[in-house]
């Protein structure tokens, strides 16, 4: 076991628990999902993978022990910073989100090891995904610049597109206008425009169906967190509404999102 330093902070954010950090170490919360995300993130750093921290194991508390990124996140800044609206950022979350599906394509993980949603095991078609891939979860450096993803608990099987269709509903800026607003837009984003430069960063080569991909990625978060509600979880309800917005926004400009990217593609 790791010892528990008494020099320690709590950091913001951490909605799956405590997140403390520890000179260059963060200490988190750990679940049934730990020691397959501490497998992932280990064969991340033997294939290169610079995006992700790194595992040091757990400590006399039973938290993971993780390596502290160093830079700014949504949750330590006060709302949501410009360099999260940045298109520079847009693309470079695209070639990251690639580079770590590119890395990643070679883990297969052991029977014995189980996701945060109850999986084990790949099916065919299937990598292990981060599944999170949104602004809070983004690490830039002192100018803004995006360079890491962290929380990495809701990580599992899944499919690049699905796991790509996710972040290009949170980092293109796919969301209702009062939604949009929120999140530090002053004025509506060109969203047909960012999704095209996000998919093209990415690599994306078949972008046919990509925005019923995205709508299906919505629907099922509207899903989930009725699901939470009706669980007990009375927290869950606003986000009911907020979610439901956003499918209905890009349900109404699915031709626009469409037309855009197949025009430039032709």
């Amino acid at each position: 076991m790791i010892a528990v330093n008494d020099h320690t902070e709590q950091l913001a954010g951490g909605w799956g628990g405590t997140v403390l950090r520890t000179g260059g170490t963060v200490r988190r919360s750990t679940g049934h999902w730990t020691p397959a995300v501490h497998e992932l993130l280990k064969h991340l750093e033997s294939v290169g993978f610079e995006g992700a921290p790194r595992v040091f194991g757990v400590d006399s508390e039973g938290h993971e022990v993780l390596t502290f990124i160093d830079g700014q996140t949504a949750a330590s800044a006060e709302g949501w910073p410009a360099w999260l609206r940045f298109e520079a950022n847009l693309v470079r979350v695209a070639r990251l989100l690639r580079r770590f599906h590119d890395a990643v394509k070679s883990f297969r993980p052991g029977p014995e090891l189980q996701w945060r949603d109850g999986r084990r095991g790949l099916r065919d078609g299937e990598i292990i995904g981060h599944n999170d891939v949104s602004l809070a979860n983004l690490v830039a450096d002192s100018t803004g610049r995006i360079h890491s993803l962290i929380d990495w608990d809701n990580a599992g099987p899944t499919t690049r597109r699905r796991d790509l269709a996710y972040a290009a509903w949170h980092v293109v800026g796919l969301h209702a206008r009062d939604h949009a607003r929120a999140r530090g837009w002053s004025k509506a984003p060109d969203v047909a425009r960012r999704l095209q430069m996000f998919l093209d960063a990415y690599g994306l080569e078949d972008h046919e169906g990509f925005v019923d991909d995205i709508i299906a990625c919505i629907g099922e978060a509207v899903r989930s967190c009725r699901v939470a509600v009706q669980a007990g979880d009375h927290g869950a309800w606003p986000f009911v509404a907020l979610l439901a917005r956003d499918l209905e926004f890009v349900c109404q400009h699915r031709s626009a999102l469409e037309q855009r990217n197949h025009a430039m593609r032709a």
